[in-house]
């Protein structure tokens, strides 16, 4: 068996993350199709975790937006008073998680105009 039978072939604008035991079969495949456009490897494992991840990810967003309606004891048991003192708490708490992402925005934003280049 060689390796490529392991391995998931997804064509690269860069070549940057092929996997140096692969050298010999991107070297073999730019001479059998004539292009030279690089190749990169991801071995099954791989590309099984990324699937798990992305199935997970769905189900967590789907059971979100699905239960949303539903009522929970918590929420049920709060008196005006309280309500009023959740939603002024949850818009301070906003406001300053919004701040700070749109701050690590205009930083990865910075690095990117300033270093990568």
């Amino acid at each position: 068996m060689s390796d490529r039978e392991f391995l998931i072939e997804v064509p690269s604008e860069t070549g940057s993350l092929s996997m140096a035991g692969n050298v010999s079969a991107i070297l073999n495949k730019e001479a059998t199709t004539g292009h030279s456009t690089p190749t990169t490897y991801y071995p099954f494992w791989m590309v099984g975790l990324v699937v798990l991840a992305l199935s997970f990810i769905s189900a967590c967003v789907i059971y979100y937006v699905g239960s949303r309606q539903f009522g929970t004891p918590f929420a049920n048991s709060l008196t005006e008073k309280q309500i009023q003192i959740k939603t002024t708490s949850s818009r301070q708490r906003s406001i300053l998680f919004g701040g700070a992402f749109a701050g690590s925005i205009i930083v990865i934003a910075l690095l990117f105009f300033f270093f990568l280049k």
